[in-house]
């Protein structure tokens, strides 16, 4: 668990609440290991780039380059606690959705060519993504994991917002045929139109 990781707005909330929930002491040690990665990325190039990731402001090149220079760095997930992870069952859907078949051997190195990945399905996380983009009328963004806590909690007005249970329902789903559009190569593209329709409501 030493790649970069990156979630949706809607799960930097998840995360600040399942940390919140955890006993004292094992919450302590996550944030305190979550403020020495942060104070080292502080003190690299990577910084800069990780505080505002936003999809028209990165091209895959520079990404696999990011999370290349991010894995070299050999710093585990603060969430990472006794060899589990602290989160789960509700971690990040990146984490969720990342699958291989090859030797176990091979995952000690995520940049082996050699290692072959498993489609897990629909892009959760990119739906997310989408849905609060096009709730609050900005880019789609990600958030770093080391700094999703931070995130959640300079943001918690937008992130606690109520929104009608039936207007969010319809939304995420047309988000979600746009993703499986884009991912299947341009399909999608009625229900990218019609994704304003929902805007207009929230």
């Amino acid at each position: 668990c030493r790649q970069l990781v990156c979630v949706s707005a809607p799960e930097t909330a998840m995360i600040a609440d399942r940390l919140s929930a955890m006993e004292g002491r094992r919450r302590a040690a996550i944030e305190q290991r979550m403020d020495a990665l942060r104070r080292r990325l502080r003190q690299t190039l990577l910084w800069e780039s990780l505080a505002e990731l936003r999809d028209d402001a990165r091209d895959e090149a520079g990404h696999y380059a990011l999370a290349r220079a991010y894995y070299d760095l050999a710093a585990d997930c603060p969430f990472l606690s006794d060899g589990a992870c602290a989160l789960y069952p509700q971690w990040p859907f990146a984490c969720a959705e990342y699958l291989a078949a090859s030797d176990p051997a091979r995952c000690a190195n995520p940049f082996d060519p050699g290692l072959r990945a498993v489609h897990a399905g629909p892009g959760l996380a990119e739906t997310l993504a989408r849905l609060w983009a096009c709730r609050w009328r900005e880019p789609l963004r990600w958030i770093a994991l080391p700094l999703a806590v931070d995130w959640a909690r300079r943001n918690e007005t937008q992130l606690r917002a109520p929104l009608p249970a039936e207007s969010l329902i319809r939304h995420f789903c047309l988000q979600l045929e746009i993703t499986l559009g884009s991912m299947q190569g341009g399909a999608g593209m009625q229900a990218k139109a019609k994704s304003g329709e929902i805007e207009n409501e929230a």
